[in-house]
């Protein structure tokens, strides 16, 4: 067997705290902002979503004497998504969850604000690359107008202050909105979901020198046309899905982790992509025990890899409570020799200094 190494590589494991800037509801709030979403929905006009978070909430409350037995929090959106998978044995349930759960991040999910200070031309190394973002200061300064998540992504990639034109990156998340694959597309950066043999009502379809973008949660813009188990279809946007699919495919954070068997193919390639990453690269995601089959997969991804330098968590949460985490899934000899490092910050306050993604070997 042929070991890859890797010199530059990093891959991004994105949990919801990545899309929180764009207005999606984290999982301890998700119940809150689904109640605010059911009231301002027309029940004529809107009838599948209202419908839909209607038997959500229904379902919750029925789902009580679960909580009386087994340590469950049915107030937590992924708990709940697992337990009624568990017992719907029709779909017929699972579709209200999921329904729910892709009008909620749809009707909350807000345009990229802007922070930080501006990127200007002269720190910018790869200028010619963004050329339609240029702008002028009121002092004539050429700058880049990125949003945030412009701004975090390009970043991320090496395309602002890196020269290393070898550099590798990818993408996992769980996460279920399309904020990363809207900015991708923004920046005209190709991606590629690993799905297989699926069909297409989107711009990118180019897996040529494109980034991994690996869901393995499933995605509101993915869909089956037909009853679940037809051609997986990739949207253009969540609304679209919401409106052609008969069933969204997103899948709760335990149980079986494939839709139908069309997604085996994205975990085969984040296992892939662990293998050779040179830095794992951790961003708003705490690991919650609903998802523990995590640890599992960077088990299967690292058990070959020869190139792992570090594992980095950026996370604003205590040191201490990261620590705790982070432990029950790295070994005691990474923490020793000081391989996995803990940024307390913000992933848009961590981009924004260029010491730090010399850290992760974005800047020169």
């Amino acid at each position: 067997m042929t070991i890859e190494f890797k010199t530059n590589k990093n891959v991004y494991i994105l949990g919801a705290g990545f899309s929180v800037p764009a207005g999606i509801p984290t999982i301890d709030n998700f119940f809150d902002k689904t109640k605010e979403v059911l009231n301002s929905l027309d029940p004529n006009k809107d009838k599948r979503a209202f419908e839909a978070i209607k038997t959500l909430l229904e379902l919750r409350f029925q789902s009580a004497a679960a909580a009386y037995w087994t340590k469950t929090n049915l107030d937590n959106i992924e708990e709940l998504f697992s337990f009624i998978s568990a017992i719907d044995e029709g779909y017929s349930l699972v579709n209200s969850v999921v329904d729910s759960i892709a009008i909620t991040i749809e009707k909350l999910k807000s345009e990229p604000g802007n922070f930080g200070n501006k990127i200007y031309l002269e720190d910018f190394i790869l200028n010619q690359k963004y050329q339609k973002f240029r702008r002028l200061d009121e002092r004539a300064y050429a700058y880049l107008d990125f949003n945030n998540y412009q701004r975090i992504v390009a970043s991320l990639l090496g395309n602002i202050y890196a020269t290393d034109d070898d550099a590798e990156n990818a993408f996992i998340t769980f996460n279920y909105d399309t904020v990363l694959e809207e900015t991708l597309n923004s920046l005209e950066i190709d991606y590629s979901y690993y799905l297989g043999k699926v069909s297409y009502e989107t711009i990118n379809t180019n897996y040529n020198e494109s980034v991994s973008l690996l869901k393995l949660h499933g995605s509101v813009n993915w869909g089956f046309p037909g009853t679940r188990g037809s051609k997986l279809t990739i949207y253009k946007n969540s609304s679209e899905c919401f409106q052609k699919s008969k069933s969204i495919a997103i899948i709760p954070p335990t149980w079986n982790k494939h839709i139908d068997g069309q997604t085996e193919k994205v975990w085969q390639q984040a296992v892939k992509e662990l293998k050779t990453a040179t830095r794992i690269i951790i961003i708003g995601f705490s690991f919650p025990e609903t998802d523990n089959h995590v640890k599992y997969l960077l088990s299967a991804g690292l058990k070959d890899n020869i190139s792992l330098r570090n594992v980095l968590f950026i996370n604003p949460m205590e040191e201490n409570e990261a620590k705790r985490k982070l432990s029950k899934v790295f070994s005691d000899s990474l923490f020793i020799n000081d391989k996995v490092l803990i940024s307390r910050t913000k992933i848009e306050n961590f981009i924004d200094k260029q010491e730090n993604l010399k850290l992760i070997n974005r800047a020169s």
